[in-house]
């Protein structure tokens, strides 16, 4: 079993800036996302065998899609109980990270993945709040950072990767790469 997920990469340079703003949370009770890290999830899959994650790059393969723009700007927080998430929200491109969420969705639903009910909010993680001491310290950053630009990308692709977690920072590699139309 491979834990997977599908994801957009952010350019390395807005991660280098969004790396470097969630650094002023970074201390007791927050966990920072490692830059390398810092990416837009699609869907998260979970646990999948090698047999169905071969099915999976079969479908993400016929996804007809082309390159668009994204911009990242504004910080937010959410949570169940307060501040558990501190993330970069996305501005321009949201159409069409919805959009292809949902044809990827759609495309490996009969899999066994269905989307979640909950409405699909495209953002980038970069922090997580560990204790309720920390939710304040979360909720006055996004609010110090909430009209923050951090940058234009283009998102010229779509990428099917795994987590391995031990100890320390998660390691993603790429299984699989979407290319998007010009």
């Amino acid at each position: 079993m491979i834990r997977a997920f599908i994801a957009i990469e952010l350019s390395a340079d807005i991660r280098a800036k969004l790396s470097s703003v969630s650094g002023e949370l970074s201390g007791r009770g927050v966990t920072c996302v490692a830059q390398d890290n810092i990416h837009i999830t699609l869907l998260f899959l979970g646990d999948v065998r090698e047999q169905t994650l071969e099915a999976i790059k079969e479908r993400l393969g016929k996804i007809r899609a082309k390159s668009f723009d994204i911009s990242i700007e504004g910080i937010g927080a959410f949570g169940h109980k307060g501040p558990e998430v501190v993330f970069a929200c996305v501005g321009d491109g949201l159409a069409e990270i919805k959009a292809i969420y949902s044809d990827i969705a759609h495309s490996i639903s009969d899999l066994g993945f269905a989307a979640e009910e909950r409405e699909f909010t495209p953002h980038a993680t970069i922090a997580r709040v560990r204790s309720g001491s920390a939710a304040e310290k979360a909720r006055e950053f996004a609010t110090a950072h909430g009209k923050d630009r951090f940058g234009v990308f283009t998102c010229s692709s779509i990428a099917l990767k795994s987590s391995a977690i031990g100890e320390g920072v998660p390691k993603y590699t790429t299984l699989y790469s979407l290319e998007l139309a010009p």
